[in-house]
């Protein structure tokens, strides 16, 4: 006996794009049963549709007949009705930042904005010999932001190892040593959609083989300090990618008192009117992406929870 199918099936028109170049979602809707035979056809199938786009092909099997398919508007780019969320990873922080506090935090807007955008959130908990399987659990990963990287434990072959600075904030280290882990186990997913926000950019940096400037101060006058350690400021796109074009701009809020100095392997794509480097990606990946500021923190604007979004939908294609 065949396996009995629901009250609804949904499949994507194999070849099929509309306008654009862009992929389009249907929708397969039928009355009656729907039965899967021993070699996988379809059989004794009705379908109902109201706009025909064309032929449609289903993995494991293909309608006996030329079926047609209904476009649904309404549709996330990317998924269908009925298609689980994408699910996105997002890291979180230790109270006090510290294991010994015995409870994570992070902030609300991560899963807020993940959620808005159409995504199931995950929060992932700090588990280093576990981070393959998150990895490859989920669609999308949110290295999220904290205080300060511990750059004397980086491996030595790293050019981001060195002394601590005196002020430097330094974060749990069963939290850096899962959140590496990540990283290297994404590396092994190319195709996964990675964002680093603020100290995930810095781990972004690190793990491409960047060096960080460890206290702004050192470096910057008291009003650029202050302006990054807690405030709006404009940012401008230095190179084509996932955030826009060159030469556009956006205000942001940033957070933080370390930048990366040199990022390495990765590309700079954004930085402050200052010259701090505000973003980098890696350009041979659809979406490797690390910001210095907050976007959760932000609107819904292109540079805030619009590039939350934009990691929800990259996820789901």
């Amino acid at each position: 006996m065949g396996l009995r199918i629901g009250l609804q099936t949904t499949a994507v028109a194999a070849g099929h794009h509309g306008e654009g170049g862009q992929r389009r979602e249907h929708v397969l809707k039928r009355s009656g049963a729907t039965r899967v035979g021993a070699h996988g056809r379809f059989k004794r199938t009705r379908i109902a549709t109201k706009k025909v786009l064309g032929p449609v092909t289903l993995r494991g099997g293909e309608f006996e007949h030329d079926v047609r398919v209904e476009q649904i508007a309404r549709t996330p780019p990317g998924r269908l009705p009925g298609m689980p969320a994408p699910l996105i990873g997002i890291t979180v922080d230790n109270v006090a930042n510290t294991a010994d506090s015995g409870k994570y935090e992070v902030g609300t807007g991560y899963s807020r904005a993940v959620s808005a955008a159409g995504g199931t959130a995950l929060l992932l908990p700090h588990e280093p010999d576990r981070a393959a399987q998150y990895a490859a659990l989920c669609d999308g990963l949110i290295l999220t932001g904290g205080v300060d990287p511990d750059t004397t434990a980086l491996p030595d072959a790293w050019p981001g190892k060195g002394p601590l600075h005196a002020s430097a904030r330094v974060m749990d280290p069963r939290r850096q040593a899962f959140e590496l882990a990540l990283l290297t186990a994404a590396d092994a997913q190319r195709h996964k959609p990675v964002l680093g926000v603020c100290l995930g950019m810095q781990l972004m940096a690190l793990h491409g083989g960047g060096v960080l400037n460890q206290y702004l101060p050192d470096t910057h006058d008291a009003a650029v300090v202050e302006r990054h350690r807690d405030g709006d400021h404009l940012v401008t796109l230095t190179a084509d990618g996932v955030l826009g074009a060159a030469g556009d701009s956006g205000v942001i809020h940033s957070h933080h008192q370390q930048a990366v100095a040199d990022a390495g392997e990765l590309r700079v794509v954004a930085t402050a009117d200052d010259a701090v480097i505000e973003a980098v990606d890696d350009p041979g990946r659809a979406f490797y992406l690390g910001v210095q500021w907050h976007p959760e923190r932000g609107d819904a604007g292109a540079l805030s929870w619009g590039l939350i979004a934009r990691l929800v939908t990259a996820a789901g294609r």
